[in-house]
């Protein structure tokens, strides 16, 4: 007999249109409920009723929750997919692949959580990186860095410039290798192919080091405004930084095993942030969009 075995727990009916696609967050207290109406209803588990709701003019055909369940893929039957952060509800990207068109069939995260899988209609499937969620601030502006040392913030609803675009110091061939929003969305931390961290105000475009000794490779952010950098040295550092005054003290350097402790710890700068860019940066965005060319392009990866 179909079924047996099986209890009906509860049926949830707040969907308008007919329900197309249903999904879990890893930690099981969401359910994410796409409609034929264009809505992704957040169905909070634990108290019963929803949290939220995701609207976009077309017709929802498939959903993915990322593996730590702070980002939601919707794809839709106009061929886009759209990434959103949960906790906010706000969109960050806008994906289509670029013979846009064919529905999105089958949306899927990487276990990694780097990577997001696109199925389409129109025979092809499209990777996407989005393995920088440190990349969007709270308020969804993303950061771009780019291999002149160019830093540039989006908004990714209009897809143009969301703030000042910031340069790297040293000019030439110098990739920006690392970026990181703090929790409050103010300070943007950077790091570059020649060894310089800097702290950003993101309303000014100022910036201040506060590490020169090595290439920094990732940067995060804990809730407590702690910068943790990993650099190429081996070695791994934590930052208090203080967002007002974009300065930051050293709290604990991390080696690994193989590794021989350093004798001291790198130096603060001064306190007083000095502006960047010194002089126009290249390459710098006139007509709200950047050579790249947000969203981006399948397989593209986005520092």
């Amino acid at each position: 007999m179909p079924g047996a075995g099986y209890q009906l727990v509860r049926a949830v009916g707040l969907a308008p249109g007919k329900v197309n696609a249903a999904v879990w967050n890893p930690s099981g207290t969401l359910v994410a409920i796409g409609d034929t109406n264009g809505s992704t209803y957040l169905w909070n588990t634990g108290l019963g009723r929803e949290s939220g709701a995701l609207t976009f003019g077309s017709e929802v055909f498939a959903a993915a929750f990322s593996p730590s369940g702070t980002m939601l893929a919707v794809g839709y039957k106009n061929g886009t997919t759209r990434v959103w952060q949960v906790a906010t509800q706000r969109l960050i990207a806008t994906l289509r692949g670029p013979a846009d068109r064919g529905e999105v069939n089958s949306v899927a995260f990487s276990p990694d959580g780097t990577e997001l899988a696109v199925a389409s209609s129109d025979a092809n499937l499209y990777l996407w990186n989005v393995s920088s969620p440190g990349h969007f601030s709270p308020q969804g502006t993303l950061a771009t860095g780019d291999y002149a040392g160019n830093i540039y913030l989006w908004d990714t609803g209009t897809q143009g410039p969301a703030g000042p675009a910031m340069v790297m110091p040293g000019g030439g061939y110098n990739p920006v290798t690392a970026l990181a929003f703090s929790p409050g969305g103010s300070v943007l931390a950077s790091a570059d192919n020649d060894g310089s961290t800097y702290l950003w105000n993101t309303a000014a475009g100022t910036g201040n080091p506060i590490f020169t000794a090595a290439t920094v490779w990732t940067l995060v952010f804990s809730p407590a405004d702690t910068l943790a950098m990993a650099a190429s040295n081996g070695h791994a550092y934590l930052w208090q930084v203080t967002p007002a005054s974009l300065t930051a003290a050293i709290t604990d350097t991390l080696t690994t095993p193989t590794q021989t402790p350093r004798a001291s710890t790198p130096s603060l700068s001064a306190a007083t942030p000095h502006g960047w860019p010194p002089a126009t940066p290249t390459a710098a965005p006139t007509s709200g969009r950047h050579p790249a060319e947000l969203p981006g392009r399948p397989g593209t990866r986005v520092r």
